[in-house]
């Protein structure tokens, strides 16, 4: 006759369990600030599950040092926490800390020891993406004293991958950010020198192969990474040429009037065009001076 029970316990704790993942995954992605999403985090580990102190700190991929600290209940790590996360850090694996001091206990998920829950201070566990510690989440506990810790370890681990997955998604959203605004950078310093080119390198700019080279392949790049924003943005590409050609001439419009301090027959003819139109295009892509 099956221990209804225990079974009930078990279908309890799996609905606490999803209901935690799902509150979790729903602070991480609550805000572009990865320090308030990680705070509500935090909040919600104690307001779901029994939680009533904890830590997360993250780290530095490369220098291993630490940028950020998040804690829950009373006080901030003091030495001893301090060279628990060291360890856990160094060895990638979670650490169980005994009420009763002593030298902290590695765990093997495969493998629990037998020690109660009542034992247990709190449970030190690593956030890796791949092979890489990018922080340590600590908690006292996260189900009562009548759930042995290793479920609270099954549940530790879930929930380090999903905020290790966020960082590394955070991580590569800023670099490629950093990356563009230098490109952008590097770009408006190359347009500023054509500024200043004189006819004689004009011409040579016109008929220099090398040099048109140049100019396309950075307006390749230029070109590549805003139809990459327009593919994540639209619904299909059939309109894809007709944006980018509007944009396009859009900004030449601008320019060329900006140039000619908006006469727009000095405009036209700067542009090679005549001036109705210039008139015509100006109507359609709404500018105005």
């Amino acid at each position: 006759m099956k221990d209804l029970s225990k079974e009930n316990q078990g279908n309890f704790q799996e609905t606490l369990r999803i209901n935690a993942l799902l509150e979790i995954s729903k602070a991480l992605s609550s805000s572009p600030d990865i320090k308030m999403s990680l705070n509500k985090v935090m909040n919600t580990l104690a307001l779901c599950l029994t939680m009533s102190q904890g830590s997360l700190i993250l780290l530095d991929s490369e220098t291993k040092e630490l940028i950020m600290e998040v804690v829950y209940g009373p006080g901030k790590q003091g030495t001893e926490e301090r060279d628990i996360h060291k360890k856990v850090i160094e060895s990638g694996l979670p650490v169980a800390v005994s009420s009763f001091g002593g030298t902290p206990l590695f765990l093997d998920s495969s493998k629990m020891p037998d020690i109660k829950k009542q034992d247990i201070s709190y449970l030190c566990v690593p956030m890796k993406t791949e092979d890489t510690v990018v922080g340590v989440l600590t908690v006292d506990r996260l189900f009562d004293d009548s759930v042995a810790f290793g479920e609270d370890l099954i549940l530790l681990n879930s929930i380090t991958s999903i905020i290790a997955r966020t960082i590394k998604i955070c991580n590569t959203v800023e670099k490629e950010r950093k990356d563009l605004i230098r490109e952008n950078k590097l770009l408006r310093h190359e347009l500023e020198k054509l500024k200043g080119v004189n006819p004689i390198d004009r011409h040579e700019l016109k008929t220099n192969p090398q040099k048109q080279l140049s100019i396309e392949k950075v307006l390749e790049k230029k070109l590549d990474e805003i139809i990459t924003v327009l593919d994540v943005k639209t619904e299909g590409k059939r309109r894809l040429y007709a944006d980018i050609i509007s944009n396009v001439e859009k900004i030449l419009i601008k320019l060329a009037l900006n140039r000619t301090k908006s006469i727009k027959y000095e405009a036209a003819r700067f542009l090679g065009i005549n001036r109705n139109t210039l008139h015509k295009k100006m109507h359609d892509l709404n500018i105005s001076v």
